[in-house]
């Protein structure tokens, strides 16, 4: 049988009648007796429970990563995306912009003026 030992702790008045009041129902010889098995019993299912959200949070936290590295990677393919139609946009605007050089004979000046007009 294992060792026992007195804890010195500091329970209210009306703790100590109801462990032993419901000692007796639940089977127990004493207050004392009940309150032990009690204290075991939470303390195992607080540590289960302990464990598992501790477990919980990890399981969070990794998907929750995942997540915003999957949103980052789209994030950043979609610029890729942006940056591509833009250097298309801009080739298509130089492209357009040496059709109306040539066509105005090479005279920049002469396209430059008729881009934008007078006022």
């Amino acid at each position: 049988m294992s060792e026992k030992k007195q804890l010195n702790i500091s329970v209210e008045d009306q703790l100590i009648d109801r462990l032993n009041t419901l000692a007796p129902k639940a089977g127990y010889a004493s207050g004392n007796e009940f309150a032990a098995e009690a204290l075991d019993m939470w303390a195992e299912t607080l540590a289960d429970m302990m464990i598992k959200l501790r477990e919980i949070e990890r399981n969070s936290f990794k998907l929750q990563r995942e997540r915003l590295l999957a949103n980052l990677r789209q994030v950043q393919e979609s610029g890729t995306d942006r940056r591509k139609y833009f250097v298309a946009l801009i080739a298509a605007s130089a492209s357009e912009a040496r059709t109306s050089i040539i066509a105005s004979g090479g005279n920049f000046l002469t396209v430059a003026d008729n881009s934008y007009g007078e006022s």
